[in-house]
């Protein structure tokens, strides 16, 4: 399986706020919003710099699609999915799960952070993540109650 597997956990605006830069991050990475080299206006400038443009080329040939498995509340997740359906990406599928559904469950771990047990919905993730998924630990977990 040569899918991109993101685990997410957001609960506020700020949660979504970093969403959105890990998707700038991540696609700008892959190279999806970078530019055609044959279309390009400064062409030739980089011709004239060197032909070290093949190693780009060659990366933008394949874009790994991507899932994200997204924990979050309704109202985070309404905002997520206009967000995600305004960008129309390409090899991107995204996933949904209530954490509210799980939180019940982690009541009995003390913690003192401030956003309580929510945090320790990613100790969940392999019941979860549908089966399809087969290993948790190959996943990129990405918190943004810290």
């Amino acid at each position: 399986d040569d899918k991109i597997h993101i685990s997410i956990l957001i609960d506020s605006e700020r949660g979504l706020l970093y969403m959105d830069n890990l998707l700038k991050f991540l696609f700008y990475y892959q190279k999806p919003f970078h530019f055609d080299f044959k279309h390009c206006c400064i062409s030739d400038l980089c011709d004239k710099i060197g032909d070290d443009s093949s190693h780009y080329k060659d990366r933008m040939l394949y874009i790994y699609p991507t899932v994200f498995h997204i924990l979050t509340n309704n109202k985070s997740s309404s905002y997520l999915i206009h967000f995600l359906n305004m960008w129309k990406l390409h090899n991107v599928e995204y996933y949904f799960y209530e954490y509210n559904t799980y939180l019940d469950r982690l009541q009995r771990i003390v913690s003192k952070h401030p956003s309580g047990a929510k945090p320790f919905v990613k100790l969940l993730l392999p019941e979860i993540l549908p089966p399809s998924v087969n290993k948790v630990c190959h996943h990129l977990l990405y918190d943004t109650i810290l």
